[in-house]
């Protein structure tokens, strides 16, 4: 079905959008076939795309083009890159060697 493949792309930028940025988004966007933009805040913009005529990485490299930056996504949730922290600081204390409670309190 058509509608099925309709989608909607939702992208934070890291920095701010200008003005001038939008009306280029908006020019950009609306005058080509199965693309428009829904909408554009001062860091997040929402393309409507055809799947058979746009790839998600298409849209993107054609916000890349008029100057958007990406916001970075970071990895794992909370509680995982905390863990992550814990790990490479212990890496950093102790080394790859294991730890016994001997080595600690010499």
């Amino acid at each position: 079905m058509i509608e099925d493949e309709l989608r909607i792309l939702t992208v934070e930028s890291g920095n701010d959008i200008t003005m001038k940025q939008h009306e280029m988004i908006a020019e950009r966007f609306n005058s080509m076939v199965g693309i428009k933009l829904r909408s554009c805040s001062r860091r997040t913009i929402k393309i409507e795309y055809f799947a058979h005529l746009f790839s998600e990485q298409a849209v993107r490299e054609e916000l890349s083009s008029l100057g958007i930056t990406f916001k970075k996504k970071r990895k794992g949730n909370l509680f995982e890159r905390l863990l992550n922290s814990i790990t490479k600081d212990n890496v950093k204390a102790f080394g790859g060697k294991r730890i016994d409670c001997c080595d600690l309190n010499p």
